[in-house]
């Protein structure tokens, strides 16, 4: 026996011609599959029809809004990371890029000449500074005391400039609060 039309006509919303009606009810009676069928579609329909809307525990909204604060600050520290590594990346690549077009213009030899050259130079003027500050601490062993002391009060100072420096930078890029309105 065929169940069709009589499966669409069951399940559709649009009101059936008197004809399709008749025709659908006399199916009913006669096959025990579709006649189960429109009890259990009614019985669907009624539990839906009778249920009660479920409602959302107390605070779900703030909750929610919270998550997606949290979530879109996630977010913009991602997407600046990604920035960031992206610009090293690029900068690495063009840096490469410049070095491998050169390479085929550069001496090995020269360069070695002038890495020994530069660092000969370097060691002679630490040579040259160490016994700057022999003579300076056998000559004026006063100085001593304050140029440590100078010396650290210069250090703090440059340390505490530097850590307001990166702490301004990180407050101004920090994306702002909601429910805060900047003055």
């Amino acid at each position: 026996m065929s169940h069709q039309p009589f499966e669409s006509w069951l399940f559709t919303d649009d009101t059936l011609e008197p004809e399709q009606s008749e025709a659908l009810n006399s199916h009913l009676e006669q096959c025990e599959n579709c006649r189960q069928m429109s009890v259990a579609l009614d019985q669907v329909f009624k539990v839906i029809s009778t249920s009660e809307n479920p409602e959302p525990k107390p605070g779900f909204t703030q909750r929610w809004y919270q998550h997606l604060s949290l979530y879109r600050e996630k977010r913009s520290e991602q997407k600046i990371w990604l920035i960031v590594l992206g610009l090293f990346a690029l900068a690495t690549l063009i840096l490469l890029g410049l070095f491998f077009l050169n390479i085929s213009n550069f001496n090995w030899g020269y360069g070695l000449g002038q890495f020994i050259a530069n660092f000969s130079l370097i060691a002679g003027k630490g040579k040259q500074i160490l016994r700057t500050a022999r003579s300076l601490s056998n000559a004026f062993p006063i100085l001593i005391p304050i140029m440590v002391v100078f010396g650290i009060g210069s250090f703090s100072a440059i340390t505490a400039l530097i850590i307001t420096w990166f702490s301004s930078i990180i407050r101004i890029y920090q994306p702002a609060k909601e429910g805060v309105q900047l003055k």
